[in-house]
């Protein structure tokens, strides 16, 4: 039997979702919001390199991981970010207090800290940072140091250590192993570049700037879908695709309303946020030999980790993340990107002339995301996820996108998979 089928969202789960339906015969509306296709996998050109404002690398790259298919499938290239790298130390304080042994003693206490997290198991829930607090700073590392350590661990998890569980730090479920891979043409081109090919099936209508405002499940077991310009859509089955952070602030509005236990694992789940932070200068003034570089700060993870994409056009992209990424959400561009100017004039002791280009991702004020990935505060687990990955309202209306996927959550793939698992449900 074939449904119709509407998709709200067109990331990557909905691409793997459109991608299983169609070659099933069923017919597809996916509405999209934005006016361009990948959701949280987006690239711009600058200065005629492609730069991901979202995801950029392949997580866990091995030969069955779906996105590693994708990019043999349309000759895109991955690889590492290969090159030499540097720290420098911003604000710097006396010697003393930066010295090597300063910063040797702060990377122990924060591999001890850990070691001390990843063996936590209790019945009560801990967070990783009461865990990582739980010893003191010991007088001979510097506070600074133990931040960058730390924040380094926050950055990767888009997260504080205070809000994730200390009970599931490292837990995975994951079947893909190996390493990351950075997607060299662009992640967001690569998902576009699929996109671009399920459009030429009949079976698919792909709207663009079609804000979903309501989902109805109807007494004939229909689905009717609304937009905010006042578009509807009746479909047999949906699949809801958006992020977590919308589902959070209730921007579509469920009727019935969602089941308890779906609107409580919603609300309990995290949703860090990581930006980043482009800029092309007219010249380097960096060593062009390098890769990438990280600056220790007094405040934790301020312009931590920046990396350089291109040999040949002068470019930093730096990726920003947890507390420090949400203190910038809450200023103006121009004063990220002084913010920036100030932390790189610094480290390099140089004046800086303004870049010829700046972009800032912001995506906690993109009201189609309001924030980056998931990740599991105290008191949750897998099995929260799993929670979303059951219909509701008679099997009608259906859930995807990386917070639903247990195995690869906070992942491209794991997105795309929850996709292919969401239409096998049809």
């Amino acid at each position: 039997m074939c449904y119709s089928v509407v998709i709200v969202g067109a990331g990557a789960a909905g691409l793997g979702a459109a991608t299983s339906l169609l070659q099933a015969g069923h017919a597809v509306t996916i509405l999209e919001s934005e006016s361009k296709v990948g959701g949280r996998t987006f690239s711009v050109n600058v200065g005629g390199h492609p730069i991901d404002l979202g995801a950029c690398w392949i997580e866990d790259s091995c030969p069955a991981n779906p996105m590693v298919q994708l990019a043999n499938r349309y000759n895109f290239t991955t690889g590492g970010n290969n090159g030499g790298s540097v720290s420098f130390s911003l604000e710097p304080k006396p010697h003393t207090d930066d010295s090597t042994k300063s910063r040797q003693h702060s990377r122990q206490y924060h591999d001890q800290m850990m070691s001390l997290i990843s063996r936590k198991q209790s019945k009560i829930d801990m967070s990783a940072g009461d865990v990582y607090e739980s010893l003191p700073v010991p007088p001979n590392a510097s506070q600074k140091w133990v931040n960058f350590y730390r924040s380094g661990m926050e950055q990767y998890y888009a997260a504080s250590l205070d809000s994730m569980s200390a009970n599931m730090w490292g837990s995975s479920m994951s079947q893909y192993c190996g390493g990351d891979q950075w997607v060299n043409e662009g992640y967001g081109n690569l998902v576009s570049c699929a996109y671009k090919e399920l459009s030429s099936n009949p079976q698919l209508l792909l709207k663009l700037n079609s804000r979903v405002s309501s989902v109805a499940h109807t007494s004939d077991n229909k689905v009717v879908v609304m937009t905010t310009t006042g578009e509807s859509y009746v479909a047999d089955k949906v699949i809801v695709t958006v992020p977590l952070g919308v589902l959070q602030q209730n921007l579509i509005k469920f009727s019935p309303e969602i089941p308890q236990s779906h609107r409580e694992a919603i609300d309990s789940l995290g949703f860090g946020l990581m930006d980043k932070v482009v800029m092309r200068f007219s010249e380097p003034f960096w060593d062009t030999r390098l890769s990438r570089f990280t600056i220790a700060a007094e405040e934790k993870g301020a312009w931590r980790s920046w990396f350089i994409p291109s040999r040949e056009v002068p470019i930093l992209v730096c990726l920003i993340a947890s507390d420090f990424a949400k203190r910038m959400a809450s200023l103006s561009g121009e004063d990220v990107k002084k913010s920036a100017l100030s932390a790189l004039s610094t480290v390099f002791s140089i004046d800086l002339p303004e870049p010829e280009e700046f972009i800032y991702s912001n995506w906690s004020n993109n009201p189609s995301a309001l924030g980056s990935y998931s990740h599991f505060p105290p008191g949750t687990s897998f099995s929260t996820m799993q929670i979303l990955e059951q219909p509701i309202h008679n099997g009608t209306i259906h859930f995807a996108g990386e917070h639903t996927d247990a195995p690869d959550y906070c992942s491209v793939h794991g997105a795309y998979n929850s996709g292919l698992r969401a239409a096998a449900c049809l």
